[in-house]
């Protein structure tokens, strides 16, 4: 969380630039974020479910897949997580998972400390059941999506009416784990924040800036920089 007298994420917005959240979290979480933050939209459970914000201030949830499909494929990827737990002990459920419409998520380094080489195992396990991976710092989600985070910012935009193109040349995308992957190869202004460093050989692509701060300090790093450049652009 920022700091007293630090940019946030309230002064950021006021300052022009929207602000979309990205997130592993669930589709509950989001929804919740979404009340509480200044944002525009989010993007949650690794792009599967967007909100955005209307005009009245209220919320609009965009889910593809019908609640009968997502009630199933959520019980066998239940069936799935349950093999994963028998076969790996290390692993518990998410904290977070009874909030989750698309996945299914395991704890691996939240609550828990799994070592990376049983982390890839299970991973190869998930994909042998016939379910998609995607693992963050903290979570393994097993999932029947393809989407990743910025096919899901790409879909958020779309709902806004802007293409593919602009949407990806205008934004600016912070992240720091291998679920941020996909979005720093698609996104040029990619910036990781410190903490980034001690997973980058776990990414697929990397992000093209890296602040000094981790975690949230290098939210508010960033964010103070974008201020600073938006203040010098209009001659402040």
């Amino acid at each position: 969380v920022p700091r007293a007298g630090q940019a946030d994420d309230g002064v950021l917005q006021a300052a022009g630039p929207g602000l979309v959240a990205c997130t592993g979290r669930p589709a509950g979480f989001a929804e919740v974020v979404m009340r509480q933050w200044p944002l525009s939209g989010a993007v949650a459970e690794n792009g599967a479910i967007f909100f955005l914000r209307r005009e009245d201030g209220g919320l609009t949830a965009h889910d593809p897949v019908s609640s009968d499909v997502r009630r199933e494929r959520r019980r066998v990827l239940q069936e799935h997580a349950a093999t994963i737990l028998t076969e790996f002990p290390a692993f518990a459920r998410s904290d977070d998972d009874w909030a989750r419409r698309s996945d299914v998520a395991l704890d691996h380094g939240e609550h828990r400390s799994v070592p990376p080489e049983q982390l890839a195992r299970a991973v190869a396990r998930v994909e042998e059941l016939g379910a998609n991976c995607f693992c963050s710092s903290i979570h393994l989600h097993l999932t029947f999506e393809r989407t990743d985070k910025a096919e899901g910012y790409v879909a958020l935009e779309a709902a806004r009416g802007r293409k593919r193109s602009e949407a990806l040349a205008r934004a600016v995308y912070v992240g720091d784990s291998e679920n941020d992957a996909p979005a720093f190869a698609a996104i040029p202004l990619s910036v990781g924040v410190g903490n980034v460093r001690a997973r980058a050989d776990r990414l697929s692509a990397k992000p093209a800036f890296v602040t000094s701060a981790e975690r949230s300090a290098g939210f508010v790093e960033l964010a103070e920089h974008l201020l600073a450049l938006r203040r010098v652009g209009r001659g402040a």
